[in-house]
This record gives C-alpha cells, sequence and structure tokens, in this order.
C-alpha cells in the first residue's frame, strides 16, 4: 500500500529509506508498519490546516497491524539490547534510528510478524 506521510520537521529522508510507524499515546502502543520510502520529502499542504504546508514522504507500506486486533511490537520489546539506546518517547515524526539498533529492529519486528501469523492462523 502506497501512502503519503508527514515527516514532522524532518528533510532526511531519501527514496529507499525503511520506516516504521511508531504508534504513542493510545495503548496499545508500539511498532505497527513498517515500509520503504518511494519518493523523498517534498512539501505539500498540511494536512491538518491546508493554509500552512507540511513535509511529506511517499512510503510503500510492507506490514500493517490494525493494533486493535494484531498487538503492535511492544515498547519493552523496544527497551531491549542495542535497541534501549533509541529514544522511544519522542512526540514527532522523522527520528533516525542509528545501523545497529535498524538491525535489530528489522529481526525484532520480523520475529514479531511472524508470531502473530502463527497466533491468527491457530484454528478455534
Amino acid at each position: 500500500m502506497k501512502f503519503s506521510w508527514s515527516t514532522g520537521n524532518s528533510k532526511r529522508i531519501e527514496r529507499g529509506d525503511r520506516v516504521f510507524l511508531l504508534r504513542q499515546v493510545v495503548e496499545p502502543r508500539g511498532i505497527v508498519a513498517s515500509g520503504i520510502v518511494t519518493r523523498s520529502c517534498y512539501e505539500e499542504p498540511h494536512w491538518e490546516n491546508p493554509r500552512d504546508t507540511a513535509i511529506y514522504i511517499d512510503v510503500n507500506w510492507d506490514a500493517i497491524l490494525d493494533p486493535e486486533i494484531e498487538a503492535p511490537l511492544a515498547r519493552q520489546r523496544l527497551r531491549q539490547g542495542i535497541l534501549r539506546t533509541v529514544h522511544w518517547d519522542v512526540q514527532m515524526s522523522g527520528t533516525s534510528i542509528h545501523d545497529g539498533a535498524a538491525e535489530q529492529l528489522e529481526r525484532k519486528w520480523r520475529e514479531h510478524l511472524l508470531q502473530l501469523r502463527r497466533v491468527l492462523r491457530r484454528p478455534r
């Protein structure tokens, strides 16, 4: 699924970058989506106030969870190992994750998606 997404103030996100969507504020909190940037930063009318502009990227989402049905990758799991060096409580888009943490996040995300598939496919 391809969508545009606001990056807050960040203009560092490039085509081909891997991105994750972190659900904040409302429980259950955690990683709920992942994708690849298909278009680097550009300006368009702001999603909330069309008289202003916002910075967007286009993302091809490869995994999207509905947190009301499928558990996000929980924040507790994001505070283990090298991932604890990432500031997960940030309230803005476009936060960078250093390479070592990004590799561990990819592994945890892949494991989480595989676990969900097993749970969702169990006979009832």
